[in-house]
């Protein structure tokens, strides 16, 4: 079976020599109006300009569903789980939406839209940016692409996690004076460059992608997969699909099927379970519910409805998220889990989590009786998966 790696190309490399000013920026981008790769390549280079680690074109859906041209620094795995599942949960999208503000010539930051400390304990702040590393957003709203048409577009910069603080204010102006120019750029685009839909765009990253994402119906059956997906079903471990089209997962209680494990997704829109591989090494498998029409990259494709998106990851921060999950761990619980994994001791997870070192013997007493640990070594070697108990 390939490896279940975390690494996710970016949508395309960065620039190798960018404009050096903003008009220069804008004379590219109108030079590679009709060529898709250039075209990529002219947007990104706003990026230097607004500093920022990514941008993003969404334009209006189509009965294909939504379209983006994304940027070097976007993830293909999160920009596909952004369209089929996040975007209903957009908590930036939502709040500009319900305050009418998605007007064309709009112009502001997401911190501003809404408040930092709300959105990262949202479900899109915990489940979407923080894997993604997105800390906030600057997004205009360009004029209707079509001559009297009311669809815009929705031009996005990102400022990603590793940076320091928020959009600088001044840069809300910058992006309101280059927004026209984006918007006749990427109408005369649309209109050139067809294949700038979403279906097409994507196609190329589902299969490419190191992480296997498969898309499911509501029985569990298999209905599009990419080749990472494809290659870990043919291995049998830690999925296995019938003759007849349904999935089924190795968990630490046995062979499931997938649509049991999907039944949380009537309680949530999110679940994760803990799957072994063939030497039992654990992979997480998270699910996440389809919201809106028919995927675009299922499009024409399928009969029947698309129930969730399915991924395999086995990094170490879903892992643990996932034994959360599993042992029904607090959030306080699983904070002190996080340093005890790294080797810390009592007193200094106290000290940096700014609680009582009574506190901390306590979450690890937990810890230790929900993971059924006898002891600290082997309470660590639980969170990282071994031993996992059903």
């Amino acid at each position: 079976m390939p490896t279940l790696s975390e690494l996710e190309r970016p949508a395309m490399e960065p620039a190798s020599r960018p404009p050096a000013s903003l008009g220069d920026c804008i004379e590219a981008l109108y030079d590679a109006v009709g060529d898709d790769a250039r075209f990529r390549e002219a947007l990104a280079s706003f990026c230097d300009h607004f500093d920022a680690s990514a941008a993003i074109f969404m334009m209006p859906p189509d009965a294909q569903g939504i379209q983006t041209l994304a940027t070097r620094g976007v993830s293909p795995a999160s920009l596909t789980e952004y369209h089929n599942h996040f975007f209903a949960h957009d908590s930036w999208r939502l709040a500009a939406q319900a305050q009418g503000l998605l007007q064309p010539g709009y112009v502001a930051r997401g911190c501003d839209i809404v408040d930092p400390e709300a959105l990262r304990v949202s479900y899109f702040g915990r489940e979407f940016l923080a894997h993604a590393q997105i800390k906030d957003i600057l997004t205009g709203v360009t004029a209707p692409l079509e001559p009297q048409g009311t669809d815009c577009a929705i031009v996005s910069f990102h400022r990603a996690s590793a940076q320091p603080g928020w959009f600088d204010r001044r840069l809300v102006g910058r992006l309101r004076e280059v927004l026209p120019d984006l918007g006749r750029a990427l109408r005369l685009h649309r209109r050139i460059a067809p294949q700038v839909a979403m279906a097409d765009t994507l196609e190329g990253m589902f299969e490419d992608l190191d992480v296997p994402m498969l898309f499911v119906n509501e029985r569990g059956h298999l209905m599009r997969g990419n080749r990472q997906a494809q290659a870990a079903c043919r291995t049998g471990h830690p999925l296995q699909l019938t003759l007849g089209g349904t999935l089924m997962a190795h968990t630490a209680a046995g062979w499931q099927p997938l649509a049991r494990l999907m039944a949380a997704l009537s309680q949530a829109p999110t679940v994760r379970h803990m799957l072994l591989d063939q030497d039992q090494t654990p992979v997480v498998l998270t699910l996440r519910q389809v919201h809106g029409p028919t995927p675009a990259l299922l499009a024409g494709q399928v009969d029947d409805t698309v129930h969730a998106v399915a991924t395999l990851r086995s990094s170490s921060a879903d892992v643990l998220e996932a034994l959360a999950s599993h042992y029904g761990l607090t959030p306080a619980e699983l904070r002190t889990a996080r340093h005890v994994l790294d080797g810390l001791p009592a007193e200094s997870i106290a000290d940096l989590l700014g609680v009582k070192l009574s506190t901390v013997r306590t979450h690890i007493g937990h810890l230790l009786a929900k993971t059924g640990a006898r002891r600290q070594t082997e309470l660590v070697a639980r969170l990282r998966g071994g031993g996992l108990r059903a």
